[in-house]
């Protein structure tokens, strides 16, 4: 390991500081501290670590197998029907290598085009999610109906079902593993009466979301039939929150979990997962 003087370091850090036009550092006699932006430019900076070493561990384990599925996924409840579907491709290619990453909606179609993925699953709700990429080759993997998860304390618990007006004015919560909108604009066009997107917010961490609804501090929508999967058994307990329909005459609140892919990809272990799967 290289080391640098303190006032190389110093140097180092005014440079940074100088580059993005922002003051990271508290600077006070025999103190050094992070500002408030100092904090969250340190934990963006892990985390595009984090991604680079876990993109180079991805390319060290694809370099040692022949046969390697590059994946997708929208959120934990993709990943969960995912974990269904690549069962059957393990069971003919044992020594298949998966790849798999959490990504936006856009960040799935955008991979899927210029081939950095094989195959991503995402949610139709109400918006197509391949609107902008029709040459893209699709298929239904699993559809359903999306329901609201409240607390017991919350009023709406003892209701048998949830009305469109009794969502107004509500705090409500969607996961997305990133700043994306694809999901926000399908809540908004599945239930025209949530008028204020103030009262809308994302999480990023399904976790968080199930802590909040639990303690009564918002509401959110959940896909019915994907609930109960094993790999969400460890992630949530049903106690604490009640699941209950969706009045909607028009949408009826239909979703459909959808696997697309490039046909122009030959990879081989995506022809596979596309005979055992594509119904």
């Amino acid at each position: 390991m290289e080391l640098r003087s303190q006032r190389a370091v110093s140097k180092k850090m005014t440079s940074l500081e100088n580059e993005l036009g922002i003051q990271l550092f508290d600077r006070r006699t025999n103190r050094i501290r992070l500002t408030v932006a100092g904090q969250y430019f340190v934990g963006t900076v892990q985390d595009l670590l984090q991604s680079y070493q876990s993109a180079v561990q991805q390319l060290q384990d694809v370099q040692q197998h022949n046969a390697v599925l590059r994946i997708g996924y929208f959120s934990i409840f993709e990943a969960a029907l995912l974990h269904r579907s690549l069962k059957k491709l393990q069971e003919k290619r044992p020594a298949t290598q998966f790849v798999l990453q959490e990504l936006s909606n856009e960040h799935l179609t955008e991979s899927i085009v210029n081939g950095n993925l094989d195959l991503a699953l995402s949610i139709n709700y109400g918006i197509d999610p391949l609107a902008d990429t029709p040459k893209l080759g699709s298929f239904d993997l699993y559809q359903n109906q999306m329901v609201l998860g409240v607390s017991p304390l919350n009023a709406l618990a003892g209701k048998k079902v949830v009305e469109q007006a009794d969502l107004q004015g509500k705090d409500i919560l969607y996961y997305s593993p990133e700043g994306s909108t694809f999901l926000l604009e399908s809540f908004l066009f599945n239930n025209p009466s949530i008028q204020n997107y103030e009262h809308v917010r994302r999480v990023s961490s399904f976790e968080q979301m199930q802590l909040l609804v639990a303690l009564n501090q918002a509401i959110a929508f959940y896909p019915q039939g994907l609930l109960n999967s094993s790999l969400l058994a460890n992630l949530q307990d049903t106690r604490d929150i009640i699941f209950k329909p969706i009045a909607s005459p028009t949408s009826k609140q239909a979703y459909r979990i959808i696997a697309f892919y490039n046909p122009s990809n030959q990879n081989p272990v995506l022809k596979d997962y596309l005979r055992l799967n594509k119904g």
